[in-house]
């Protein structure tokens, strides 16, 4: 039974190590863009100007953005 357990607790440690390197690894990763755009309110929504002067209007709605 003390086999099984500490069996266990060793995969439980091994999957703890590989989901916090997966966390830190994605973290990395969307921390790292550096998007950014100019904004402005325009017919009832929000216009955004990206770094390739790409225009994309958001309408807001009561639950949701289109």
């Amino acid at each position: 039974m003390v086999i099984v357990l500490t069996v266990l607790n060793v995969l439980l440690l091994i999957g703890s190590i590989v989901c916090t390197v997966l966390t830190y690894r994605n973290n990395k990763i969307i921390n790292s863009t550096e998007t950014t755009f100019v904004y402005r309110e325009e017919d009832g929504g929000v216009l955004l100007t990206l770094q390739n002067q790409e225009e994309i209007m958001l309408q807001f709605e009561s639950e949701s953005v289109k």
